[in-house]
């Protein structure tokens, strides 16, 4: 399998575990209608995009040098209450677009699997977009040509992958 490797185009924070990149969203060159908060979950950044109104989305710029099949994941959190719809947002990379669904409990992350997507080799962009009525809080994105990968789910694991993959 022809392994597929991702830079940053920017000041974009960009960390690597192996063939897998994560991309703060606090980070993304543009925030459209996303607000920066900070949130007290332990293992996870320092802040997260926020959105409760539909809007402009949040994007950011990677380069491929080479083409190849990825898969994404994103780390969400739902915002409403127990008893109400989930959070909803659409995804983009690279032109392509997936709505996002993130149940569970109010207020806690969870990894969503943004599906594949074929990359071509030079600039590709990712993004996040509020959908009306939809409040959701995101962390960061995972892009990844491995297809075993699954992100962590604990706290250490989450907290390892930050620590050995987060380039300033």
């Amino acid at each position: 399998m022809k392994k597929l490797y991702f830079i940053v185009a920017t000041a974009t924070a960009l960390a690597s575990y192996g063939n897998v990149y994560l991309y703060e969203c606090e980070k993304f060159e543009e925030k459209g209608c996303w607000k920066e908060c900070a949130k007290g979950e332990k293992g996870a950044g320092s802040k997260v995009l926020f959105a409760d109104k539909e809007g402009d989305g949040a994007e950011t710029t990677i380069t491929t040098p080479g083409a190849g099949s990825c898969r994404s994941w994103i780390r969400a959190a739902n915002l409403f209450e127990t008893n109400q719809p989930p959070s909803k947002f659409t995804y983009q990379i690279n032109g392509g677009e997936k709505e996002i669904t993130v149940n569970g409990e109010k207020g806690k992350f969870i990894w969503v699997d943004g599906g594949p997507v074929m990359l071509p080799g030079g600039y590709s962009s990712i993004g996040i977009t509020p959908i009306k009525d939809s409040k959701a809080a995101v962390d960061c994105v995972v892009v990844t040509n491995e297809d075993d990968f699954k992100p962590p789910t604990d706290e250490a694991g989450l907290k390892k992958l930050r620590a050995e993959n987060t380039k300033e």
